[in-house]
């Protein structure tokens, strides 16, 4: 799960990049807030262990631990495997929570076993060590967002805002670049390993359940800024 002094930094990185993110706002920070955090994974998971719990416990907030099945026998789980050619933390409490309540509708009744990432974050991740298949649907591109505080940008001299402009114009045509160089590199490395990588000739039902999603978003940033955005990616598309 990481060492102490991991599991230290992360919790004071946290802090300082929220704080850090509201000054550069103009925004006093603000003062510390009790919450409650529901966590549904097991402890033994770095992201329970790591992300939730030191957080929650460093912060003085209150932590609610839904612990459904037997914890012991995920790990057996996990351990066992064989019945799928990779059974993750979800799949394999699914199976215990199937096993201990018969009749419940979990992924365990069915034949789904799966995970949604990007090539490169599944390479990264060594998922690509250990599992089979992948079908590049392209229904998503997590794109990075460069930014900036307005009133820091407000208070530039002129000749300083076209530096910061051109540096973030270029900076993200590199990013770009940079991000297609990596995704063609990460698919050699599937295939080395023996996936099979299936590319999805028919687009059109993915993109299509993902209009309730564009409809939602359109509502938050208001249909201008919506607008804006998808007619921008198209172009990019092209």
């Amino acid at each position: 799960l990481g060492t102490h002094r991991n599991l230290v930094t992360n919790i004071l990185s946290s802090g300082y990049t929220s704080t850090r993110a509201s000054l550069r706002r103009g925004e006093t920070p603000p003062e510390p807030e009790p919450k409650v955090f529901l966590t549904v994974i097991p402890l033994f998971h770095v992201t329970a262990c790591s992300a939730t719990l030191m957080g929650a416990m460093a912060a003085g907030h209150t932590g609610v631990f839904d612990v459904v099945v037997d914890q012991r026998k995920v790990v057996q789980q996990l351990d066992r495997g064989g019945q799928r050619q990779h059974v993750g933390l979800c799949a394999a409490q699914d199976l215990v929570h199937q096993q201990e309540q018969p009749g419940t509708q979990t992924l365990a009744s069915g034949t789904v076993d799966g995970l949604e990432l990007p090539v490169t974050t599944a390479v990264s991740d060594k998922f690509h060590e250990i599992t089979k298949y992948y079908s590049r649907t392209l229904h998503s591109y997590p794109a990075a967002v460069w930014v900036m505080a307005k009133p820091k940008y407000d208070a530039l001299p002129a000749d300083l805002k076209k530096v910061v402009d051109d540096t973030m114009t270029a900076a993200c045509a590199q990013h770009r670049q940079d991000e297609v160089r990596a995704e063609a590199d990460g698919l050699v490395q599937m295939k080395a390993k023996g996936m099979q990588v299936n590319e999805v000739k028919d687009l059109r039902p993915f993109q299509e359940r993902a209009q309730p999603v564009w409809k939602f978003i359109e509502t938050k940033v208001g249909k201008e800024l919506f607008d804006r955005v998808v007619a921008e990616a198209k172009a990019a598309a092209k």
